[in-house]
């Protein structure tokens, strides 16, 4: 009868003690953002390939996937922003709102034109309710190169 006892309170321990963690554990969301598959890391630098100035390169699509296990949520006036050096020479479109279940993923557009030549920086931020990182922020580089003159010769005979 003894051993039947202690077996009994070593069991509602374990459940208890279960118990106590799963109240403990709370869901919280997790940002993870990917550019073709690339997982990009806050502060990171993606680097963009030269674009001639004036002209558009193919747009980008950033990837903003929630590992976690409750809503990330798009906060602030705009959840995504760009500052660009020049300025204009980034863009962002189709910018995601609301909110992202678990496991799920959400998408916006970063476009670059640049203004002129040389050096051109952007830094994408991105606001969410993710306790571990609320600002999201990377950067983008590229050059912009002028524009290549082709000329085509004729001989005629």
């Amino acid at each position: 009868m003894v051993r039947r006892f202690t077996i009994t309170l070593i069991a509602a321990g374990i459940i208890a003690l279960a118990a106590a963690q799963l109240a403990s554990a709370q869901a919280t969301p997790s940002i993870r953002v990917t550019i073709w598959q690339a997982r990009i890391l806050p502060g990171e630098t993606y680097p963009y390939p030269n674009t001639p100035v004036g002209e558009y390169r193919v747009p980008d699509t950033v990837v903003v996937r929630n590992t976690g296990t409750a809503d990330l949520t798009f906060t602030g006036t705009t959840p995504v922003t760009v500052t660009s050096a020049p300025s204009g020479s980034f863009s962002v479109d189709l910018l995601p709102v609301g909110s992202i279940p678990p496991g799920q993923s959400a998408s916006f557009i970063v476009r670059f034109s640049p203004t002129e030549t040389g050096p051109n920086v952007a830094t994408i931020t991105i606001d969410t309710n993710d306790p571990a990182t609320p600002t999201f922020t990377f950067h983008m580089k590229s050059y912009g190169v002028s524009r290549k003159i082709r000329s085509l010769m004729l001989f005629g005979g």
